[in-house]
């Protein structure tokens, strides 16, 4: 899991909550998470590392503690970069691949988006060529009938936009990096040519081992947030596998519905859910879309001024104060999104 070598770039001077940090690279979604993930600026790394057990996470912060570049509180559950660490990190970052596409990092996330994107391309090369007898890259069988339906329309026509396409895909990463541009149109499959392998790719590029996959995760984050701008035939093939939003289906669905004027507790009768999941969907939804969610509709003005005086400071600072006899659920709920408002203020 080579993302873990970039861990130690996720933390900073002032401590962070290290499960939070785990908690992004895995790809939860609790409204904590992602809050405090937001607060970081590390919202971009969401799922860079799916497969990681706390057991290799946890060992990783050992192994930085005892190298003195981690200051670890295992009684506060924190942890910030020392004098040295915060050097160890400026210099990574010069001398390493740092992601571009971080904050479209979800439009990418599809393990089939490249699968369709290369069997699309390979079958317009072969055909271009007139070649009809060749070994797809997937045997699978809806993909190959998704690509198989595609190619049903013009041959000439349907070649002159792939090739543009990837054309202009190509002149938008070099603008970015050089290395994503180069690395995508040497992994492509076609007439005469079989496409780079990983080790074909950290040669020629001249990247680390542990650098490749962050790369090549930024790289499916750039090419999916041009198929979902552009109207190219192959941002057609693969926009079914692009998702429009970072939200889930259920997510949307609330937003949907509260974007429409609806209470919270009325789509929660609709949807037959609990109001705290619903309550849940606008959390989320507000800190991974900023502005989705009118806050302060969603707060009102009275509540708003209520809470100004109850919570000042910076947001970080900020404690849950409960009140006796209030319904602590709602009143946690109230708090956590203004937090989210005031804390998108401090951003801007």
């Amino acid at each position: 899991m080579t993302t873990i070598n970039y861990l130690l770039t996720l933390f900073a001077e002032k401590p962070r909550h290290y499960r939070v940090i785990e908690g992004i690279l895995r790809g939860r979604r609790t409204v904590a998470i992602l809050f405090w993930g937001q607060q970081y600026g590390i919202l971009d790394w969401l799922r860079a590392a799916p497969h990681l057990t706390r057991e290799h996470f946890d060992q990783q912060l050992k192994t930085y503690a005892k190298q003195g570049l981690l200051v670890v509180d295992a009684q506060q559950a924190t942890a910030k970069l020392s004098q040295q660490g915060r050097a160890k990190v400026r210099d990574f970052k010069r001398q390493h691949y740092w992601p571009h596409y971080g904050r479209w990092s979800w439009t990418g996330d599809n393990p089939l988006l490249p699968l369709r994107l290369w069997l699309g391309v390979q079958a317009v090369s072969q055909l271009a060529h007139h070649h009809y007898r060749y070994v797809p890259i997937t045997n699978s069988p809806s993909e190959l009938g998704v690509v198989h339906a595609w190619l049903k329309q013009p041959l000439e026509q349907l070649c002159h936009g792939v090739y543009q396409e990837v054309f202009n895909w190509g002149n938008e990463l070099a603008r970015t990096d050089m290395r994503l541009a180069t690395l995508l149109v040497y992994q492509l499959p076609g007439f005469g040519q079989i496409g780079w392998t990983d080790q074909d790719a950290l040669q020629r590029l001249e990247v680390l081992p542990m650098e490749l996959p962050v790369m090549q995760r930024d790289l499916w984050a750039g090419v999916g947030r041009m198929i979902l701008q552009d109207d190219g035939p192959l941002a057609h093939l693969c926009r079914s596998l692009v998702p429009a939003s970072p939200l889930n289906f259920t997510t949307s669905q609330t937003l949907k519905l509260f974007q429409q004027g609806i209470t919270v507790e009325t789509i929660a009768k609709r949807r037959r859910l609990k109001v705290s999941t619903i309550r849940e969907h606008l959390l989320q939804a507000a800190i991974l879309v900023p502005g989705c969610v009118n806050l302060q509709q969603l707060l009102g003005e009275k509540l708003i001024q209520q809470l100004s005086h109850q919570y000042a400071g910076p947001v970080d600072h900020w404690r849950f104060q409960a009140v006796s006899g209030q319904d602590n659920a709602a009143a946690f709920f109230e708090f956590r999104a203004y937090q989210i408002l005031k804390s998108g203020e401090e951003r801007v």
